[in-house]
């Protein structure tokens, strides 16, 4: 199925569109004194639509865990992650404003130091591991620091006595 406008619709649709442009920068990129910084407003606009959808990453595995094992204790952790998501988001964002920092590293911060998260309740969610098993976390940490243990008995460290003759 082909479209076809008009030369008045394809213009009128186009200025819709620069409007909206106009419209995503000056809400972004408004300074204090009411400048509009229209490169900074422009990333800040572009990547705000595109460093949000992460947060479905670490939603949809709580979403899963609190349908499989109730409501209670999930959905207030549920509700702690999304409020720091929006808090390190904002931080992200004002920081860009403020020129501390480049807009790719503050619009996406968020979605970086919450992505460990989302892989682990996502492998959590996957394979049906209990998240607020008290013993499975014991067993996880008594094997961490086993590990930790033999290794540092296979390389012990050297004994800080001085053996120079003179």
């Amino acid at each position: 199925m082909r479209l076809s406008w008009s030369r008045e619709e394809v213009d009128a649709k186009l200025h819709q569109i620069m409007c909206d442009i106009h419209e995503t920068c000056a809400k972004y990129g408004k300074d204090a004194d009411g400048f509009i910084n229209y490169v900074n407003g422009a990333n800040i606009g572009g990547f705000v639509k595109v460093a949000d959808n992460p947060q479905q990453f670490f939603g949809a595995p709580l979403g899963a865990i609190i349908r499989k094992g109730g409501l209670g204790l999930p959905l207030i952790i549920s509700v702690v992650f999304f409020v720091i998501y929006h808090v390190i988001s904002m931080t992200g964002e004002k920081s860009v404003k403020a020129g501390q920092m480049d807009p790719l590293i503050g619009m996406w911060l968020s979605s970086v130091i919450l992505l460990p998260l989302g892989v682990f309740l996502t492998y959590k969610a996957t394979t049906d591991s209990p998240l607020f098993d008290t013993e499975s976390w014991q067993r996880f940490f008594m094997r961490l620091f086993s590990k930790k243990r033999s290794t540092q008995e296979l390389n012990p460290e050297p004994d800080n006595e001085d053996t120079s003759t003179l």
